[in-house]
């Protein structure tokens, strides 16, 4: 009978401690939590798309001329000034103008936070900057002395250019907007320099108008960009989007796969896609052009290495793999 108790005493002493170990959270393994495929590696940056400023808001339009390509230059400032904090991977001007439905919207249409997110979506980007310009204008100060016929500028003249703009960043997978900010920058200059004109016109030159308003659009663009990274983590939690764009099989090597698709579309390491071959073509009876590709899957990759221009993915299903099928990436990534 001992020999029963001691064997049930036993089994007891090691029952009992289970509920207070169930009880705790510590002894959870994290082993087991399921990867959030969706979240953004650490490594990754978010990728940016600026669309051209809208001028629409401004009531003087006469000093753009002044700064390259209009609206446009203002835009290059920021596309420029934000590539070079590092934190951010922005898309070519080029390739956003490409998409847009029309050559030359500035200051003439302005674009919704819906039509912004697909844009960027098209891009395989998560944020869409989308900006107003509100004020571009040079002002000009000096004493002048008028003597008969005759007139001078004793000194002292300054210009001062200034540049204003609203700006919305937009999420495209919900096209929420997550921030707005306001950028508001001067640049004044000084000519101690004494000037005399005629009746018919005369020696006086103006100062160098582009190059002041480029120094106040720099610094009104940083004033956004600076609010930008104190509110870095609403963008750097925003979910990496699905680029929309397909690619092409380039090359497969054993159980390795390459396309000819890469960051520049929006595609990143540990990205699926599903690999699908044209089975016929289907042509519009009237014009002869494609209108469809029918396509049968053969299997799915897993890119492990990207670059600029091309991806290498490993085989994750499938076989029978051949250059020429295409790629699509997988949605809900």
């Amino acid at each position: 009978m001992k020999k029963y108790k001691t064997i049930y005493g036993l089994v007891l002493s090691l029952i009992i401690p289970v509920p207070a170990l169930a009880d705790s959270p510590v002894e959870v393994s994290p082993r087991i939590t399921p990867p959030i495929v969706a979240q953004r590696q650490p490594q990754e940056k978010v990728r940016i798309a600026v669309l051209d400023f809208d001028a629409a808001a401004m009531d003087n339009l006469t000093w753009l001329s002044y700064m390259d390509h209009n609206t446009r230059g203002v835009r290059n400032i920021f596309i420029n000034r934000l590539a070079e904090t590092g934190k951010y991977t922005v898309i070519e001007a080029s390739r956003v103008d490409n998409l847009l439905p029309w050559k030359d919207w500035g200051g003439k249409r302005q674009i919704d936070a819906q039509t912004a997110a697909e844009i960027g979506r098209k891009l395989g980007v998560e944020v869409v900057i989308v900006g107003s310009l509100t004020r571009f204008d040079i002002s000009r100060r000096g004493g002048n002395i008028g003597l008969g016929w005759f007139g001078v500028n004793i000194g002292g003249n300054s210009t001062e250019a200034v540049v204003e703009f609203n700006v919305r960043a937009i999420n495209t997978n919900t096209g929420e907007v997550i921030m707005v900010a306001k950028g508001n920058g001067s640049s004044t200059q000084v000519d101690p320099r004494v000037y005399v004109w005629g009746r018919g016109g005369g020696t006086y030159s103006s100062s160098q108008e582009g190059q002041l308003l480029a120094s106040a659009a720099v610094k009104a663009v940083d004033q956004v960009i600076e609010e930008m990274n104190r509110q870095y983590s609403k963008f750097s939690a925003i979910t990496p989007v699905v680029p929309s764009t397909t690619a092409i099989v380039a090359d497969v090597t054993g159980n390795t796969v390459v396309l000819n698709k890469g960051k520049k579309e929006g595609y990143r390491v540990g990205m699926r896609l599903a690999i699908e071959r044209v089975e016929r073509e289907v042509k519009d009876p009237q014009s002869g052009q494609v209108i469809r590709r029918i396509t049968v899957p053969l299997g799915e990759i897993e890119l492990y290495d990207v670059d600029e221009a091309s991806s290498l993915g490993r085989i994750v299903s499938g076989r029978g793999f051949k250059v020429g099928d295409i790629a699509k990436p997988r949605t809900g990534l």
